[in-house]
Formats: structure tokens, sequence, C-alpha cells
């Protein structure tokens, strides 16, 4: 083919072309169409196969990509997110692993690149032409997952692929080009594109939007994504201001949360997730919210403005107007913005005794406690204290079996320890120990050598052992005043016992005689007896042995006492003899010491009334020489008890001074330990939240002060037996006030923990997630009164195929009310499952809500003990359930397959498609619903029974717990599921 030349045409600034010219180029193209008609060839038909296939190739690569891009659009709008596991369809899409909606994204990839297959074929002329085709679908499940087999969609979750796109690969395409009817080439190709499409970036982020929507306080853990933290942002705030005023006035708002005031909360916190998960709100949600906060501030202003004017504490109209400005507006009457978290915290409230960081708790009455618990006498408890009333004994039924003593224990009974004191001091025992040695033998005597030639037998009565001589002796040593220690030895006797014994054995035989002349038999052995007879022959030995008992007597004083146990040196300098400058009383009288011990340790040891002198003489006398031939014996004749100690008697002398002397000692260390102890500053919110009560930090601090309160300066040992009853009074007082503060810290942890697991029983699976739902609640409370949530926006990430995206999201209704709406309101409701074009109307619940006040006016005071009154807290449950009508997310990719945009929606609706010309279901849309659940614990310094509801401690609105569309408010009247006690109300408010 010849080349074409071009040829350049000038055009003038006018832009108009010489009529010579014209002529010019009419005559120079007539005579070219001429020749170029006359030299082209006959005109022939490219029959190569292979080549066409190529050009089919191409034509179909370019359906596919127009197949997926008009597939993205249509799955957006009907996002199938429960498949019909009924339906044959349906149940090949639930089989799939993947989420439904790349299941049903692929099939409807599959069914448009079809059916534009087959308009990719071309007529080559003649009979050549070429076709390319996927199977045809049925409405059968193995159809179904055939198809879906040939379709592989990677989203930008995968390995490279891009923010924005999809890459869809369709696989085994048939090709074919037949010439005369005859196949003359076929084959199968796998065609994949790459398309911009937001699809899954409008589901992922509308699925974070629900997921979010549906996550209540305790479902996350220090994020504050959820709507669940949200609303209590929001709550917590509005709540306090709502409490401080009942502090003051209790007959204030007699609900702290009512159902009214949440719906507006929730709708803000909902806004406030959108921001976070989008980047951007409903349009139209600041204009609805402006006058939701209008209307509340009218509801919470005239509870205000009801308050007795006339008292010191009200609010007056200036403080009023500071307080709610954001709701009324300014003088000009226009309202301002909405409200920030950290506007919500600026109220009176923040820097209130409320939210204080400390709060201190004097020791003064604990002290006072343990002081009538020491001397034995009953608490006089203040009668005014509103706490001793019946408020008191109620708390009391919140309390666990597990509490270890009893609150009326603690206070109903004083034990009376000072006689105690005085015995645990004024107690003596001794103890014997003895020491046995002995030298010599026995005597013993051998038998002469003829008896061992002969037939000799002893005469075993005959042996004797006697005493021929003894010597007796008893010596004495007083020990006890050679040392101070608290066990020592008192005295040591030795008795010596010296025997002289002698000893005679006499062996014996028969002598026969061999003839007599007598007639008679004779017997004898030595043929010279003429008669029978016995011979006999003795042996004799003496020796001497000495026996030396040495019996010792330990005595110790004071070995009960509370000081020795806790480590003190229990050493007192004056013990068993008098003495000491510490005597009791303004007339210091002597009381004595432990000066009985030593002769009542020689009367318990020996069972003697002998004096440590005279029992010498005793012991002599009981020793019988005569009788002693081993030491037990010599022993026994001792009678003395060896091995235990033996309780003495001891007693101080005046014990009715001395008792008396130690109760005003009490007096002294009670007026000493409210000086030098405390008070303790504790985190007000640790009353609440911390697992041992702050109050028990009381014992750590007692511990360390234990010293200078026990002893007024280190402590070196005692000087005399009073010194040590006063240092054992003063740590009885510490003991007996440890326990009073360990008692009230443990019915205080008891009463936070059955608070707890009432909690968590209300909550059920709610409270699963955390370990301390007071704690977490709290911990959230004061990060919004803080003003220290921060709530970041939202953003969609572009990639090289878009432009830069951003979302619209708009949602029907866009404030989710409390109130039902119809279709004549929100033009998106319609009957649940209905297509988008059905004119059915019906009543659609935006959103129910329900609160428990668990713990109603008073509330329970947070240490639960006379006169600890510091703090009072009540805890309410909202619960909140939403759905809306339609929710639709757009986002504009600037793509030239979809200038536009991708527009997703969610709302309950069926999805049907047609296969083999057949209607078949394939499952639903689900609109988007949530639930979610805050709980608000609020706290109020003790002294006034304002915290709790006054009103209703429980309700619900009249569709609780049935959102959407076809809700019968008559049916559903007095269904309020879950009603803690039988105080509930239903009046939507």
């Amino acid at each position: 083919m010849s080349e074409r030349r071009s040829v350049s045409i000038r055009v003038d600034e006018r832009a108009r072309v010489p009529f010579a010219m014209i002529g010019v180029l009419l005559l120079v193209s007539s005579i070219g169409v001429v020749a170029t008609l006359e030299t082209r060839p006959e005109p022939t038909v490219d029959d190569d196969s292979a080549v066409a296939l190529d050009r089919t190739v191409a034509a179909s690569q370019t359906a596919v990509r127009a197949a997926a891009v008009d597939a993205t659009e249509n799955a957006a709008r009907s996002p199938v997110t429960q498949p019909d596991p009924n339906s044959t369809v349906g149940a090949a899409i639930a089989d799939r692993e993947d989420d439904p909606l790349d299941a049903y994204l692929a099939l409807l990839i599959y069914l448009e690149t079809e059916q534009r297959l087959e308009h990719t074929g071309q007529d080559l002329g003649g009979e050549t032409s070429t076709t390319a085709s996927l199977p045809s679908v049925e409405p059968t499940t193995e159809s179904v997952e055939a198809a879906l087999d040939r379709v592989e969609i990677a989203t930008p979750s995968e390995h490279g692929v891009e923010n924005g796109t999809l890459r869809v690969s369709v696989e085994d395409v048939a090709f074919e080009a037949e010439q005369g009817g005859t196949t003359v080439a076929d084959r199968q190709e796998d065609l994949t594109v790459t398309i911009a499409s937001t699809l899954h970036e409008l589901h992922e982020h509308t699925a974070e939007y629900e997921s979010r929507l549906n996550t209540g306080i305790f479902d996350e853990g220090a994020s504050y994504d959820g709507f669940g933290r949200r609303l209590a942002a929001r709550l917590y705030p509005v709540s306090y201001l709502k409490i401080a005023h009942k502090y003051r006035n209790p007959d204030d708002f007699e609900n702290v949360t009512p159902n009214d005031h949440t719906e507006v909360l929730a709708n803000h916190a909902a806004f406030s997730v959108q921001e976070s998960t989008f980047g951007t709100t409903d349009p139209h949600g600041e204009r609805t919210m402006r006058g939701a906060w209008a209307c509340m501030g009218a509801d919470i202003g005239e509870e205000l403005l009801d308050t007795d004017q006339s008292a010191d504490d009200s609010y007056d109209a200036e403080q009023l107007c500071e307080d709610l400005e954001y709701v009324y507006g300014d003088h000009e009457g226009e309202l301002p913005d909405a409200p920030t978290l950290t506007e919500l915290a600026e109220d009176e409230i923040v820097d209130s005794e409320f939210t204080e960081e400390t709060v201190e708790l004097p020791v003064d009455e604990l002290a006072d406690l343990a002081y009538f618990d020491v001397v034995g006498e009953e608490f006089d408890w203040d009668e005014e204290d509103p706490m001793t009333d019946e408020a008191f004994e109620d708390i009391e039924e919140v309390d666990s079996e597990d509490t270890p003593d009893s609150l009326d224990t603690l206070i109903d009974t004083a034990s009376g320890e000072i006689p105690g004191v005085v015995d645990s001091v004024y107690r003596a025992s001794v103890r014997a120990e003895d020491e046995i040695e002995t030298s010599g033998d026995l005597p013993s005597a051998e038998p002469p050598d003829r008896v061992a030639e002969g037939n000799w037998t002893e005469v075993y009565d005959d042996r004797k052992t006697i005493v021929n001589s003894s010597d007796t002796t008893v010596n004495s040593r007083t020990l006890w005043r050679d040392d101070t220690t608290q066990s020592r030895p008192l005295y040591s006797y030795e008795i010596t016992l010296t025997n002289e014994y002698e000893q005679t054995r006499t062996w014996e035989r028969k002598v026969e005689a061999a003839n007599g002349t007598d007639g008679n038999t004779t017997y004898g052995t030595d043929g010279n007896a003429t008669t029978n007879r016995t011979e006999s022959v003795t042996s004799t030995d003496r020796s001497t042995k000495r026996f030396e008992v040495v019996v010792e007597i330990d005595g110790r004083h004071s070995h009960g006492a509370a000081v020795d146990a806790a480590g003190y040196d229990p050493e007192i300098e004056y013990a068993f003899r008098s003495g000491g400058s510490t005597r009791p009383g303004p007339d210091r009288q002597r009381v004595g010491n432990f000066e009985a011990v030593p002769e009542s340790a020689v009367e318990e040891v020996f069972n003697t009334g002998a004096d440590p002198e005279t029992v010498v003489d005793r012991l002599e006398q009981r020793v019988q020489p005569d009788e002693v031939f081993d030491s037990e014996q010599l022993v026994s004749m001792l009678d003395y008890e060896d091995d235990s100690w033996l309780d003495v008697t001891v007693e101080p002398d005046d014990d009715d001074a001395l008792e008396a002397w130690l109760e005003a000692e009490t007096d002294d260390v009670r007026r000493d330990v409210k000086a030098e102890v405390g008070p303790l500053e504790v985190e007000r919110h640790e009353l609440i939240t911390a697992d041992n009560s702050p109050i028990k930090g009381y014992v750590d601090e007692l511990r360390q002060a234990q010293d200078d309160i026990v002893f007024e300066g280190e402590p070196d040992g005692y000087e005399n037996a009073p010194a040590k009853a006063r240092a054992e009074l003063r740590l009885a007082y510490i003991e007996s006030l440890i326990d009073a503060i360990e008692a009230v810290g443990d019915s205080h942890e008891d009463l936070r923990d059955g608070i707890e697991d009432n909690i968590a029983d209300q909550l059920g699976e709610d409270a699963t997630a955390v370990n301390n739902v007071l704690d977490t609640s709290l911990g959230i409370g004061q990060d919004a009164l803080n003003g220290d949530i921060e709530e970041n926006a939202g953003a969609l990430d572009s990639s090289p195929l878009t432009e830069e995206m951003g979302f619209d999201v708009r949602g029907a209704p866009t404030y989710l009310s409390i109130e039902p709406v119809e279709r004549d309101e929100v033009a998106a409701v319609r009957p649940a499952g209905a297509a988008p074009l059905d004119t059915a109307g019906t009543t659609h619940a935006p959103m129910t809500a329900r609160y428990g006040n668990w713990i109603g006016y008073p509330g329970i005071p947070v240490i639960p003990f006379p006169s600890f009154w510091y703090a009072s807290f009540s805890v309410w449950d909202v619960e909140v359930s939403g759905e809306y009508a339609r929710f639709e997310v757009s986002a504009a990719d600037g793509a030239p397959d979809s200038p536009a945009g991708t527009t997703y929606i969610r709302e309950d609706r069926s999805v049907h498609l047609e296969l083999d010309g057949e209607r078949t279901r394939i499952g639903s849309v689900e609109p988007i619903r949530f639930d979610s659940r805050t709980v608000i614990v609020g706290v109020v310094p003790g002294g006034s029974p304002g915290v709790g509801d006054t009103g209703s401690f429980f309700n619900c609105t009249g569709a609780w717990d049935n959102t959407g569309p076809g809700v019968d408010f008559d049916e559903n009247e007095g269904d309020c599921n879950g009603t803690p006690g039988t105080d509930q109300a239903r009046d939507g408010k």
C-alpha cells in the first residue's frame, strides 16, 4: 500500500481559507480518488485463524473489564451479607470460605462476563467467524459452584493489589474459529483485568462501623474506638452534672440517665464513630444534633430551675447559663456548635469535690474504736451519723458471706484487753532439769575355785548386798541474781550419796558315805564319810559407789507477752526482785514484779512448802541410803518434777491500781496515734476501684510507727514488770486498731466485690471481657471528665489508579430517635425484606434504650462504716439498640470506569438473580443494627443521700429490644426483659 502524504493547510488569523485554495483542493482530491480506485487490488479475506482468535481474545478482555465494573456496582447496591442456605444459589455461596460478598461478586462477574462474551465474536467475511463463551449457569448448586470456581478476585488485602482496585481473573474462557461450519482453531484462556473499585473499602469500613457500634464498654482494651466507650464518654459529664446537683438537692433529677437524654448522647456518639471510621459524618447530622442538644438542655434546665433558690448551694441564673450555654446559645439566640468531649468535661463539676484527686481519711474514728475495744466499753457512736441509722443496717445486706469479721461484731463487741494484758505480763513458770552421774559398781562376789570342780549349787536366798556405811550431802547455789534474761537459772541443788556395799554368796553340795557301820546306807565320794551330809562355801565382796544428782531450776517470766512474739527484747531489769521507777498512777504506788517466783519455783519443783534455803535439809531427809542401789531409786526419793514447765502464780500487788493506770495509758496512746498517724490520702476513685481497700494503707503506716508508739522511742528492754505491761498495752492497742482497720477494709472490699458481682451478674456476657467492671467503667469516666479522650477521624487510602478518594455517608434516618418513624417521615422505611421500590408503609423503630439504677437512692457508702462516709457511689446500666432503615456510603474515586463513584447500601432486603430464565433467591442484605451497653459509676462525697435515682430505678422505651421495621408498640408494651427489681417503668423517656 502506498504511503499517504500529508498536506499542510495554512489558516489565517481569522480562521478563513481562500476560495482559490478550496478549488485547487477539490481538483486534486478528485484526481486522487480516481487514481486510487483504478489502482486498488481486489479485496481479499484474512483467513489466518490465529490472528482472528487473538483479536477476539482482546475484545473479550475488554468485556471482562466492563463486566467486572458493572458487577461491583451491582454488588455494592445489594451486598449480600446473609446467603440463604435453603436456596440452591445461596447454599453454594454459603459454602465458600470467602466473605459472602466476594462469592456473590464472583457470581455477578461470571454472569456479566457470560452475557458480554456473546458480543465479542467476529465475522471475518465469507464463512469465517470467531466466538468466545463461558458455560451457562443453571439454577443448581453444582452449576453455581462450577461458575464460582472459574472466577478469582484479589482484593486490596492481598499482596500486589493496590488500594481502591480489584484484580479479577475469569478462567477457562473458550475461544473458537469456524470456517464453513467447521472448527479450524480453538483454545481456552484465563482473562485477568485490574479495575478501579472502592467496593471492598466501602464494605470493610461499613462492617467496621457496624462492629464499632456493637462494641460495648467492656468489649475493648484501652481504645475508645467503640460506641460503648464513646457513649460513656458523653454520659459521664452529663450524668455528673446531675449527680452534683443531686448531692446538693436530692430531689433534683429523679433519673440521672433517662432514655431521652441517652438518645441524644448516643446519636452524638454514633456520629463520632462515623467520623472515626469514614473520616466524615452524615451531612445532615450536625443539623439534627443542634435541635437534640437544645431539647435535652431545656429538659435539664427545667429541672435546675426548679431548685430551691433560697438554698445557699443552689444555682443562680448566671451560673446556670454558663453551665448550659451550649444548650441555650448566647444572648442573641444563635445555637452554637454541638459540644466536644472536652467542652462536656469543662463543667463546674470538674473543679468540684466530686473529682478531686485525693481525699483524706483520718484515723481518729478508728483510733476511738480501738480505745473502746481495749478498755472494754461500748463505742459512743454519734447518734446523728446517718450511717448508724437504718441506712447502715441496710448496707450489711449487701455483704457477702466471706467477710471475716462482721460489722456487727466490730461495732457491738468490746473485748476488754486490759485484764489480758496484765495476765500475759504477770505470768511465770519454772522447770527442773537434772544431770545424774554415778561412779563405782555394786560388789560382785566370785565363786571359789573348788566350786568350779564339784557339784556345787548357789543358794540364792542367801545372796545379800547390804550398805555397810554411807555419806549423804546436799549443796545449793542461788543463780537468778547473776542474769537478767527472761528465762534463766534460779537455783542449783547437788545431792551426793556415797555407799559402801558388801555382797555375800553361798554355794552348797551333798556328801554321801560309801560304807556305814550302823547298817545304814551311807553316801559320799571321799570314801571317808560314814554318814550323808551337806557341805557349803561362802564368798564375800565389798565396793564403794557414788551417786550425784544435780537439779537445776529454771524460771521465766512474761513469756506469753505479745511484745515478745513481736520480736522485741524480752528482758526486764528488775524481774525476780523489787525495783524500777515505773510505777502506776498518780500516787506511783508499787505493784510488784516477779519476786515470788524463786520461792514458788522450789515449792513447785520439789512439791514442798520449804523455802530455797531449808529445802536442803528436806532433800537430805528424803535420801534413804540403805535403799539406794541405783540412780533411779535416788531420783525417786528426791521426788521432783523435771523436763516440763510448771506455771507459778504471780500477781501484781495492787491489781486495781495497775489496771486503772493501764486504762489511762490507753487514752494516752490513742492521743499519740491521732497525733502521729495519718491522715491517709488516697485517690477518690481508689475507694471504688482498688482491689485492696485503701484504708488498709494505715496498717503499714502503723507498723512503721510501732516502735515509737509502743516504747516512745527505741525498744531496749524494760525496767520492771509495769514497764513491760505498759508496752504490752500499747501494742495491744495497735493490734486492736489494726484489727479495726482490716475489719473495715474487709467490709469495704466485701461490699465492693458484692457490688462488682452484682453488676457482673446483671451484665452477664457483656462483662466477661474484663476482670474489674467498676475499675474499667470509672477509669473511662475519669478520662472523660478530664478531657483525655481523643477521637480520631478515619480515611480512605487512594491508589495509583484512583484520585484522592473520600467517603459520603448517609443514614436513614440520619438521627436515630427512640420514637418510631413512618414512611412519610423517612422515605427509606419499608417492611422487612421489601424491595427498594416497594411503596408499602410500616412503622420503624430506629433506637430503643433502657437503664437500670442498680443502687438507687441513697447509693452505697464506699466504706461501709459509721463516720467513714467519705464517699457514696451508685451504678447505672445503660443499654442502647439501634437500626438504620438504610445506610449508604459512597466513594467517588475519579476512575474513568465509574466517574460517579460507587455507592454501598445496607438495608433490610432480599436479593434475587435470574438464572436460566428462573428468578432465584440468593440471600439477604442485613441493615446496620447494633446493641451496646455502658455502665456509669457515680461517686459523691459522703454526708448526703443524693446520688441514686429517686424516680423509677428501671426504665425502658416502648419498643425495647425490638428495633427496625414492623414493631408493634402495643404488643411490646410491658415487655421489659431483664428488670432487676419490681420497680420498672416504660414511658419512652
